[in-house]
């Protein structure tokens, strides 16, 4: 928010300089944005008098006007308005100045063949306003040829503070800034808010809240004999100080408090929106439905059901802590007004703001909350202002306030912030920088204190602030720093962070590249995956899109590779990332990892076994244990190909998954061609790294090969031939590897081919010995229906 210089010296009374004060400040609570000097942007400019004019010779609509500049100094200026006369004070831009409004550099011209040795201002030209009917008639009293600025009450600077939303409940406003700068220099801010007001009558005014939750408070004053026209130049100054440009006195004056203590104003025309008995109703309500409302600067709104609008029983008057309607604003015939001091919730205003893509000053401090409070401070020091430059009279003023109040006493122990602070303040200092903060010294002790909370205040919620604004009013650079007294232990290994990233390595080394997806997907990304699992929906979701939590990360993989598979036509990837479950009414979150492989050059047999392959060497590396690849009976979602898919164990844990997606999937997720996916549960493989591992001796006598081929059925898994051969075999078994597959599909069958390796601890194991075990492990395969091939 930008501020006034002199403003904020005269509230606060500090000595300081604009360069100290911003120094201060900026150290000690609010960053320093930026700065300007408004008498720099009026240089050049000064207080001419109109000594005579006349026609142009060669121009209808032009005067030649003879002005004087002071210190015995005229100048000739070719003009077109004709609003002056002769003795006005006018503001002069001489030649070299720069007109700020449009960036327009003044020079001596030749215009119809009379030479022009300057220009006579508007009041737009100035940014004083927006009227350029004629030129800006100054003060008579005001001496010539002195600094425009100065005339104007413009030798100011403006200070541009950054206020973030924890403090723009007081603090948005001069007041509440200059409330800091008295603390900071270890003074208490006099009391500047207005007495009550003592004659109060509500006769010719109700008021109607809808909903008193969102609209706690508002107030509605009734006044007459107002007189429209310009504002003080010392108000216009401030305004224009603060970035606003004056209207008019009434709407100048709202604006003027609103800068001043926080709490916007409204004002409406009295005859526009009183009833034709000559009584107000004001009613504040949602809009209805295909309502709409003209704003003041001509902007039509088609309007929502939840839109907040202040109307009357026949017509929209405002959109609620926002912006006016056109058809209720002050205009020069006014008499008479409506004053509206209202508060209204945050939430509701951000809202309207949304949807509609306004930005107001109202709109900025209604959102970030401000106190129902300042609303009745606003609304009397209007009406003082309105009195003195309006001429207004108090008709009526109801005060419809369904606000409770909440005490927020927080205690203050001493010994607690000097150590959160680290530095031994003096108990008396905290507990003067507390009070001249605003806050209530209440039950102190030599431990420490309860601090009443001030109105203004909406920020502090604990000890912890309070220590927070000692801080930062002691100033944080003046808090020496100590070393650390105690030992400081390394932080603990996460064990598991570390596989994961060892992980992604040995994948990237395995040709996979890693993909980063989101943990939401759509209901019929889940319906079209067959993943019946109940899920955790999002109340709010970006989109459709992001309605569920996932509980699988394949849906979103096949998005992706659905969409890289219309670029390239091979591709490894994998996502390491979070499942969401409920499990007992509560979430279970689980570390997975997937991955998918794709080449549209290889049939799906031969992407399976690449995949498996890859998979086998990784795990068997990682855990070093045997990795078992098992067909499942059945799988809960609907991802999987039925016939194309395995279980992967590590030893007797089960870890994961892989197999070839369903094709009516996979065509849903836009992929024609054959994809394999993969799943594993990255806890479960880490906790097989940490197991005790028992290791075998080398053994000192030689293995003895042989191979063994057999037909089996279809569906029989390799490895339960496996299980058969080492029952068998019992201990001479040494290790079984299945070397080759071969499947006949005409006969329903398929081959298999294993290397065995057979051996003895204590000696070398005979010819005659082998031919018993092969003979044995032969005859156990035949007992449960495995034709063993002899040739």
């Amino acid at each position: 928010m930008k501020y006034s210089y002199k403003w904020l010296k005269e509230l606060s009374k500090t000595d300081k300089s604009a360069t100290d004060l911003m120094k201060m400040v900026g150290l000690k609570g609010f960053e320093l944005d930026g700065s300007d000097n408004l008498a720099e942007q009026f240089d050049k400019f000064v207080v001419g008098k109109i000594l005579e004019f006349h026609d142009h010779p060669n121009a209808d609509n032009l005067r030649l006007v003879n002005v004087d500049l002071g210190k015995g100094e005229v100048a000739d200026i070719v003009c077109g308005a004709k609003n002056f006369k002769v003795g006005d004070k006018v503001p002069v831009a001489l030649v070299g100045a720069i007109v700020t409004q449009n960036g327009m550099k003044i020079e001596r011209r030749e215009v119809r063949g009379e030479f022009s040795n300057g220009m006579l201002c508007a009041e737009d030209e100035l940014g004083l306003g927006k009227n350029h009917d004629g030129i800006l008639i100054l003060d008579e009293n005001l001496e010539t040829g002195m600094s425009l600025a100065k005339a104007l009450e413009l030798d100011d600077v403006v200070i541009d503070f950054d206020v973030l939303p924890n403090r723009s409940h007081d603090c948005l406003s001069h007041i509440g800034i200059a409330r800091e700068i008295a603390a900071m220099e270890n003074r208490k801010l006099e009391n500047v808010y207005p007495e009550k007001l003592k004659e109060q009558t509500d006769d010719g005014i109700s008021i109607d809240i809808h909903n008193t939750e969102v609209c706690p408070r508002y107030i509605g004053t009734i006044l007459e004999n107002i007189v429209v026209g310009p504002s003080p130049k010392w108000i216009q100054a401030r305004l224009v100080a603060s970035g606003m440009e004056p209207i008019n006195n009434v709407v100048d004056i709202t604006n003027y408090v609103m800068l001043e203590i926080g709490s916007p104003l409204h004002a409406f025309d009295f005859d526009n929106i009183a009833n034709e008995d000559g009584l107000v109703k004001i009613i504040v309500r949602n809009a209805k439905k295909e309502e709409k409302l003209i704003l003041l600067d001509g902007k039509e709104l088609e309007l929502e059901d939840a839109d907040l609008l202040i109307a009357n029983e026949s017509k929209a008057l405002a959109l609620a802590g926002i912006k006016g309607g056109l058809e209720s604003g002050i205009v020069p015939e006014t008499k008479k007004i409506v004053l509206e001091a209202a508060n209204f919730k945050g939430f509701d205003i951000r809202k309207s703001r949304q949807r509609h893509c306004l930005s107001t000053e109202s709109q900025i401090r209604f959102e970030k909350s401000i106190s129902p409070h300042l609303a009745e401070f606003a609304a009397i020091r209007a009406i003082e202002l309105l009195k003195e430059f309006a001429n207004a009279k108090v008709v009526a003023f109801k005060d419809a306030n369904f606000f409770i109040e909440e005490t927020k006493d927080q205690n203050f122990n001493f010994d607690y912030a000097k150590g959160l602070l680290g530095e031994q303040i003096e108990d008396e200092k905290m507990c003067k920088i507390i009070s001249n903060l605003g806050f209530e010294i209440k039950n102190k002790t030599e431990k420490g204190f309860t601090a009443g909370v001030p109105f203004w205040r909406l920020d502090i919620e604990g000890q912890a602030d309070l220590v927070e604004e000692v801080g930062r009013i002691v100033g944080y650079g003046d808090i020496k720093s100590v070393p650390i007294v105690e030992n400081i232990a390394s932080a603990k290994s996460n064990g598991l962070r570390k596989f994961e990233w060892d992980l992604i390595s040995k994948m990237n080394g395995l040709g996979f590249d890693e993909v980063r997806l989101y943990s939401f997907y759509s209901k019929k990304d889940a319906d079209n995956c067959g993943i019946l699992r109940e899920h955790f929906e999002i109340e709010n979701p970006l989109s459709e899109e992001f309605a569920l939590m996932r509980t699988t990360l394949v849906p979103n993989l096949l998005r992706s590779v659905g969409e890289n598979a219309r670029y390239f036509s091979s591709f490894s990837i994998f996502e390491i990332g979070r499942e969401y479950h409920i499990i007992k009414d509560s979430r279970n979150e689980i570390r997975k990892m997937t991955g998918a492989y794709f080449d549209v050059t290889k049939k799906s047999a031969e992407l399976f076994y690449d995949l498996k392959g890859k998979l086998e060497v990784l795990l068997q590396t990682i855990s070093g244990e045997k990795i078992i690849f098992v067909v499942p009976d059945e799988f809960e979602d609907g991802i999987y190909h039925k016939t194309r898919t395995a279980e992967i164990f590590i030893g007797k844990q089960r870890v994961g998954a892989i197999g070839q997606v369903n094709k009516l999937v996979s065509k849903k997720f836009g992929v024609k061609k054959p994809v394999i996916i993969f799943e594993i549960d990255i806890e479960k493989v880490f906790l097989t790294i940490n197991k005790e591992k028992a290791f075998e001796k080398i053994g000192k006598f030689p293995v003895v090969l042989r191979d063994l081929s057999m037909f089996v059925d279809f569906k029989k898994q390799s490895a339960q031939v496996v299980e058969i051969i080492e029952e068998a075999a019992g201990n001479y078994l040494k290790e079984a590897e299945l070397f080759d597959v071969y499947e006949d599909q005409d006969n329903n069958r398929k081959s298999l081919a294993f290397h065995l390796a057979f051996g003895k601890e204590n000696s070398t194991l005979e010819s005659e010995e082998i031919d018993i075990i092969l003979k044995k492990i032969i005859s156990s395969l035949e007992v449960n229906g495995v034709q063993v091939r002899t040739k």
